[in-house]
């Protein structure tokens, strides 16, 4: 702020001028905020003229008010306790919330003791795993309907390759847009590359969008998405390195060996998009992305990879596939000069999965950490990690010591 003072160099005393003009403007002011908070205080000359005026003055006021976007959260006349648009109240939210759970739990109560007594009813869900599975899902669907908390996704920026995940006629957007298709999905993290971007769901799941140019979007044979697309495959290795780590439900020589096989596989197993059912899956609860390269961290502490890094001179390199993860390219990829020492003989006509070299399609498990991993972070070709080495327990010699791990 800056104030400036004019004084006459003729008046005896210019000081003592200048605060009695800053009393009298403050009186003025005093004066003006009193008649603009409380104008029916004033004492009217003309009593119908105050009332037409005060009159007017409620009406614009009404009228601006509705204008306002924030009056759609206000509670409306009789509206008996919704709001405008059909949402609830704090109170009631929570009281809607715990009614939907307590069906849902007496509900699920049911149905275990017929469960054990073998008096369930054929259908979809005949078994433990299957009905625990449709519980989860239906928990968090109640959950996302009456939170207080809304998560959507706004991008802003070039969307040349459909990296603002909106339709590909926008090819800027100088202010933050609804990513619509993302809407009511729960997302909790966001991380933008070079051209694509990613998120990730309170459920766990992961959606991508962009240009896969690098392999970026964590899905086989698509170029550019102007529409997040789901990115699948999230499973550990059972080679992992890590001690510290929860056991998986599954891994990939559990799925994919021996009779295993047959039990879970009915299609290719090699196939790049093998579609699998979310069990099986671990969840994620962060991500980072660089250039052309993302991550995810599950909630067990296991980070997976997709994408390409790249040197100085533009080659492009990515993490090693694990030896049990049987995904490959289909054959008419062709191999790649191998990294000294990786594979001695490369099976004829497609790409070496054991090759770090060239870009990665689908999401790789990280099974070289040294220990749980609780943070991710991205450069434009590089990641850190905070990692926690030892078992965990206080007590022991072996206490967890977070690192700093980089690659």
């Amino acid at each position: 702020a800056l104030s400036l003072c004019l004084t006459n160099p003729t008046q005896p005393n210019p000081t003592q001028n200048f605060q009695q003009e800053r009393i009298q403007t403050d009186q003025m002011v005093s004066k003006r905020n009193r008649d603009a908070v409380d104008e029916d205080e004033t004492p009217p000359q003309s009593p119908v003229g105050v009332a037409s005026v005060n009159e007017r003055r409620r009406v614009t006021a009404k009228k601006n008010m509705a204008a306002s976007p924030g009056l759609g959260i206000a509670p409306q006349d009789g509206s008996g306790g919704a709001f405008g648009d059909g949402r609830l109240r704090k109170k009631e939210r929570q009281r809607a919330y715990c009614t939907e759970m307590y069906t849902l739990n007496s509900d699920f109560a049911t149905w275990a003791a017929w469960a054990k007594n073998d008096r369930v009813p054929s259908g979809p869900v005949h078994d433990y795993e299957a009905a625990a599975s449709q519980y989860i899902k239906t928990a968090a669907a109640i959950k996302r309907k009456y939170s207080s908390d809304s998560w959507d996704v706004l991008t802003f920026g070039t969307n040349e390759f459909g990296q603002l995940g909106q339709v590909e006629d926008i090819l800027e957007k100088s202010r933050p847009c609804l990513v619509k298709s993302l809407h009511g999905y729960g997302v909790t993290g966001v991380a933008c590359g070079g051209l694509h971007s990613i998120s990730v769901t309170d459920g766990g799941t992961v959606d991508t969008w962009g240009a896969n140019d690098d392999g970026g979007l964590g899905v086989y044979g698509i170029s550019t998405s102007y529409a997040p697309i789901p990115v699948k495959g999230f499973i550990p290795s059972a080679y992992e390195l890590a001690q510290n780590v929860p056991n998986a439900n599954y891994t990939w020589r559990d799925l994919a060996g021996g009779s295993q096989r047959q039990r879970h596989f009915t299609w290719d197993v090699k196939d790049p998009n093998i579609k699998l059912e979310s069990k099986y899956q671990e969840k994620m609860k962060s991500v980072s992305a660089g250039d052309g390269h993302c991550l995810a961290l599950s909630n067990t502490g296991r980070v997976y990879f997709f994408g390409s890094y790249k040197d100085k001179e533009g080659k492009a390199w990515r993490d090693i596939q694990p030896k049990d993860d049987p995904r490959e390219y289909p054959d008419d990829i062709p191999v790649v000069k191998l990294a000294p020492k990786e594979e001695e003989n490369p099976e004829p006509g497609r790409r070496t999965k054991m090759a770090p070299r060239e870009r990665q399609d689908w999401p790789i498990h990280v099974w070289q950490m040294p220990g749980k991993v609780t943070q991710i972070s991205s450069g434009f070709c590089f990641n850190a990690a905070i990692v926690e080495t030892g078992t965990g327990d206080s007590d022991s010699a072996s206490a967890s010591k977070p690192i700093c791990v980089t690659w």
